[in-house]
């Protein structure tokens, strides 16, 4: 069928047989594994999780950025958001609701997040391609 709806959804639709295979961020898998909805548990667990190319050039990867405008009127207050946001005690917070990948150099993945295992990144720089 023609993919409906959002990631939740199209894993939800694989565990009940429809459809083998579809690409979804994985922290949609992480949020259905630690659902309190038994039967969104039972959809994370019905699915396994694959990064392309990890023996190659590695996978793509959706960020969550941050950053501060030009003419932004609350510069100060604007980098001590960022400078909480990417602490070691909120990458905690963040990873453990999340279930995406920390930022901070000193905090480790979730649980659910490293039980899938190491990630290699492609490291192409999209900004600066003239193939892309």
């Amino acid at each position: 069928r023609e993919p409906k709806g959002g990631d939740r959804d199209q894993i939800k639709a694989m565990a009940s047989g429809i459809g083998d295979i579809a690409v979804v961020n994985t922290y949609y898998v992480g949020l259905l594994l630690n659902s309190d909805n038994p039967e969104e548990v039972k959809a994370g667990q019905s699915v396994g999780i694959f990064f392309p190319n990890q023996d190659g050039r590695g996978g793509h990867i959706n960020i969550s950025g941050i950053g501060v405008t030009k003419y932004a009127p609350n510069k100060a207050n604007a980098i001590k958001f960022i400078e909480f946001m990417t602490s070691e005690d909120m990458q905690k917070f963040y990873a453990a609701n999340s279930y995406e990948y920390p930022v901070h150099k000193d905090v480790a993945p979730d649980s659910t997040v490293a039980a899938w295992g190491d990630f290699k990144i492609d490291n192409l720089d999209y900004a600066t391609n003239p193939e892309l």
